[in-house]
């Protein structure tokens, strides 16, 4: 009986012991891909600054970052997700909600753009869903003439969807890269 119970101390112990590295594990390689996307952007986009932002709950798992420049601004958000299967299902349900204005063939396995001008990416490569928004200054006209107006605010739209899709990129090129 002593045996019995000595077994089960040990396994209950070492589950103890096993589930705190799990989540350790995850918290790494999260922060691996973070590190690696850093680096990339770093790298392909220099003089841009990054802030990590905390998420609303401190218990999830997600990487937010802010990159800015003074031209504008770009926030990138990385999910991680147990499998593809399940970052797909997160990504048809986020489509379903938000019903995005186009797909995007160019960016991960599944993406798709939406937003002011499909200012807004967000897609699934391999387990992770990665959400992108950007948005551009475009500095304003003294002369206040409404036809600049207008192709100010159409530059403004497509720069911003520009910016969006070379992050999307970018984060995806270091999924690939961490894998």
């Amino acid at each position: 009986m002593n045996t019995v119970k000595t077994i089960w101390f040990g396994a209950v112990l070492l589950i103890a012991l096993w589930v705190p590295c799990l989540s350790q594990t995850w918290a790494t390689s999260i922060e691996k891909l973070a590190y690696a996307f850093e680096q990339l952007i770093q790298k392909e986009e220099p003089g841009w600054t990054f802030k990590r932002i905390e998420p609303v709950f401190k218990d999830e798992d997600v990487i937010i970052e802010q990159w800015s420049l003074d031209t504008g601004s770009v926030r990138v958000s990385i999910v991680p997700h147990k499998s593809p299967a399940q970052a797909s299902e997160v990504l048809q349900n986020f489509v379903r909600i938000m019903k995005p204005q186009e797909r995007q063939f160019d960016v991960g396995e599944e993406g798709y753009s939406w937003g002011f001008g499909g200012c807004e990416t967000v897609f699934r490569k391999d387990r992770f869903t990665v959400y992108v928004g950007a948005v551009v200054n475009v500095h304003e006209d003294p002369a206040g003439d409404e036809r600049i107006e207008a192709e100010k605010a159409e530059r403004k739209s497509s720069d911003q969807r520009k910016l969006s899709r070379k992050f999307a990129k970018l984060v995806a090129s270091a999924i690939e890269k961490d894998k």
